[in-house]
């Protein structure tokens, strides 16, 4: 190449001779074992004469350029006899003069993979599958299952009133304490209100009686231990208030925190919160509770809602998997003005005609039937085809879908979508819709539970309403939720491989990364678009059809447009820096210099790179907002991250020079350093090909090793903190060990 300077012709020149001689070299000791035959053996010679003539002609002119030509040919001409030219000063030296079969090969191969993921990502994305259309199933009052309890001729609520009041009074050890006549008669009649109110199952309103027994006795002796702990005396008095005060904070503590979200969310149309719930006679059905003798106003809520929550939580089934479906239906309840199951149900309700259908006196409850089941059908046809009997042991088998044996497609709905949809009080009030098509929350609060049996519940639990995120089976879901980590990563990789780099030979030509370390480091700024592409790429293959309709409001598509031009402004800039460098000094276009535009170039790069890290979400990715941070311990968190990522950086640029410094020892292509000219020249060539793929395998497995060591370092930096913290709180007792 006329490129050359004075020395890299040189090089040449000598790098042609010493292959020249080596190679007649290894000639004449083959010759002399007799190991080749006579006709191969004379036209190694001739090749022999030639290559030294050749040589000894290099070595005579004093011209480096000629000397390089004679050279040059010595070895390719005189040896290789046309099929290799080393005409390279820098790896790999020598390139074939044919096309090689083998590089089309790799070539195909490697198109072939591009187009298979390429292909495969825009198939998850694209080819989803079409929302279904289905067909309401029958009213219940139509296909009303004959199962169930047993039906009484006559109303019965006195009677568990009675029974689940002996079970506190004769049964249960809380009977000793104080007050125990009051909160028996209270919580019996709660139980028995409900249960007549609102037709839960009897012996799920015994059970859960049970329960709440169990519950209580466990939390009266927390609060006897507590006071023995403390080194008072244990207040027998009002220990059942304050056990059932630790009792309704445990156990409903996630309710509690849903129910505050709910009514502070104006979608509901919810009011404002109960503070103090009374327990009127008309809300259970209970009779006489004036006569309680003992169980304050706010212990008789407590009881109300403790009792509320059991009594869904034991007729829930599977729903159980659901929290937040039962903190909707526990505040319906609580919050409905009616207790009569005709007006809950419905007028066929109480239609004494069911007791003469197939299977009587046994019918399923109210709540069960109208309510639980209906959700759970709907969960089941998400997932299931049908259910049969297992002829080894008769037991029922639910059968999936098909497609579904080895794992949930990417699109199904899960319990962890529709708790997403209860746990957020704007997408529910809009989601839940009636038989009619109408919302359940255009109704007033305290009628929701009325209308309850009546919402449809496969339109409201539908996965094309509901489901915010694929789960898809691949790491572009991995890289969505992390995409922070390795982009800070490959920023300070990048710009360590930049720092130990340093700036290559003056010889005129353009560099693929940089003649100089200000456009070198300007390279950093690529990984934005980049990282842009991939995460924009990442979040749409996980992005549900739901997700995607919240994007395409008109706010959603100015931010989008704006953060799409700011992440690939980096690349047009980068490109001016480029062009400017390759015009030479003292170019510009227009105004631009080369000093504005690499100016220019920094500036969009760090401003990408903070969109990215401080950024990392858009508002409908945000499930649940952020944890409020102080700005005292944001700031130590960043100052604690600064460190630990400055000393690990610090530590790397050592493996990176022994990386550097072994690919120099290998003779493998510094794929940065290459000039642009030659590697139009030899890109094709297979011992080119190879040295690059070296290279990036070399430098691949030091990026691998340099994501996987930073939980070495955070462990470092929080041992190193935990032993300040230790000393600065106990620094008395260290001192006197020290000492000592």
């Amino acid at each position: 190449p006329t490129s050359y300077n004075e020395a890299e012709l040189v090089k040449l020149k000598d790098l042609n001779c010493w292959k020249v001689f080596h190679a007649v070299a290894d000639f004449n000791t083959t010759m002399a074992r007799g190991d080749i035959g006579t006709t191969l053996a004379k036209a190694w010679a001739e090749k022999a004469e030639l290559a030294t003539f050749l040589c000894g002609q290099a070595d005579a002119t004093s011209d480096s350029y000629t000397a390089a030509f004679f050279a040059v040919n010595a070895w390719g001409k005189g040896i290789m006899q046309g099929d290799e030219c080393c005409n390279m000063v820098r790896a790999p030296y020598c390139l074939a003069n044919q096309q090689s079969l083998s590089t089309v090969a790799v070539g195909i191969l490697i198109g072939a993979v591009i187009l298979m993921f390429v292909g495969t990502a825009l198939a998850s994305c694209i080819m989803r599958p079409a929302k279904a259309e289905y067909s309401k199933p029958l009213r219940e009052e139509e296909t009303t299952p004959p199962f169930g309890e047993q039906l009484s001729a006559e109303d019965d609520s006195e009677c568990l009133q009675d029974e689940l009041q002996q079970t506190w009074l004769q049964s249960s050890c809380l009977r000793a304490l104080p007050e125990a006549d009051g909160f028996a008669h209270s919580t019996a009649s709660i139980f028995a209100g409900l249960q007549a109110g609102f037709d839960f199952q009897k012996d799920n309103a015994r059970n859960q009686y049970e329960h709440l027994l169990s519950l209580w006795r466990s939390h009266c002796s927390t609060v006897a231990d507590r006071s023995v702990q403390e080194k008072k005396p244990v207040d027998e008095e009002g220990l059942l208030t304050e056990a059932l005060g630790d009792l309704h904070a445990e156990l409903l503590e996630g309710f509690i925190a849903w129910r505050s979200k709910f009514y502070r969310c104006k979608a509901t149309a919810a009011g404002e919160e109960p503070l103090a719930m009374q327990l009127q006679e008309s809300r259970t059905g209970a009779r006489d509770l004036e006569a309680s003798r003992g169980a304050a106003e706010e212990s008789r809520r407590q009881l109300m809602e403790v009792a509320v929550y059991l009594l869904v939580w034991g007729e829930a089934g599977n729903v159980r998997f659901m929290p937040e479906v039962l903190y909707f239906l526990t505040e319906l309840v609580l919050a409905s003005e009616s207790v009569d199951p005709k007006e809950l149900y419905g007028p066929w309700a109480c239609d004494p005609s069911l007791a003469r259908e197939p299977g009587a006196p046994y019918r399923s409850s109210f709540f069960l039937c109208k309510v639980i089941r209906p959700i759970y059908n709907a969960i089941f046809d998400e997932w299931y085809d049908s259910i049969d009997v297992d002829p080894k042991d008769g037991r029922d088998v639910k059968r999936l879908r098909e497609g579904f044996d080895k794992y949930l497609p990417s699109d199904v709905a899960n319990y962890d979508d529709w708790n997403e949809l209860f746990n957020d009080p704007e997408r529910l009030a809009q989601g839940i819709v009636l038989d009619d098509g109408t919302c359940l929350f255009e109704q007033r609060h305290a009628k929701r539970f009325a209308v309850l049996h009546r919402v449809d519940w496969l339109a409201s639990l539908d996965k094309y309403e509901t489901k915010t995120h694929r789960e898809v089976h691949s790491l572009w879901g991995v890289f969505a939720t992390t995409h922070r980590i390795w982009l800070l990563h490959a920023v300070l990789f990048a710009a360590g491989i930049c720092y130990i780099s340093g700036d290559p030979p003056q010889s005129g030509t353009v560099r693929l990364q940089g003649s100089s370390a200000a456009v070198r480091f300007a390279s950093i700024g690529l990984l934005v678009p980049l990282h842009g592409l991939l995460w924009s790429f990442a979040r749409w293959e996980t992005a549900s059809q739901t997700a995607l309709r919240w994007n395409r409001t008109l706010c959603s598509s100015l931010k989008g447009i704006g953060y799409s031009i700011l992440w690939m402004l980096p690349l047009f800039t980068y490109a001016a820096v480029r062009y400017l460098e390759f015009q030479g000094d003292g170019a510009s276009i227009g105004f631009v210099t080369k000093g504005i535009a690499l100016v220019a170039h920094y500036d969009v790069s760090v401003l990408g790179l903070l969109t990215h890290l401080l950024i990392p979400g858009r508002p409908c990715d945000r499930l649940w907002s952020l944890t409020s941070v102080p700005v005292r311990q944001r700031v130590c968190r960043y100052i604690f991250w600064i460190v630990v990522l400055g000393l690990k950086f610090y530590m790397s640029l050592v493996i990176f020079r022994a990386v550097a410094e072994e690919t120099i020892t290998l003779d493998l292509v510094r794929l940065g350093r290459e000039p642009i000219s030659e590697i139009s020249r030899v890109w094709y060539s297979t011992s080119w090909g190879s040295d690059v793929l070296e290279w990036l395998l070399l430098w691949s497995m030091s990026f691998c090793l340099f994501v996987a060591d930073t939980g070495l370092w955070y462990q470092a930096g929080c041992t190193c903190l935990g032993v300040v913290f230790i000393i600065t709180r106990r620094h008395q007792f260290a001192l006197e060990h020290t000492a000592s």
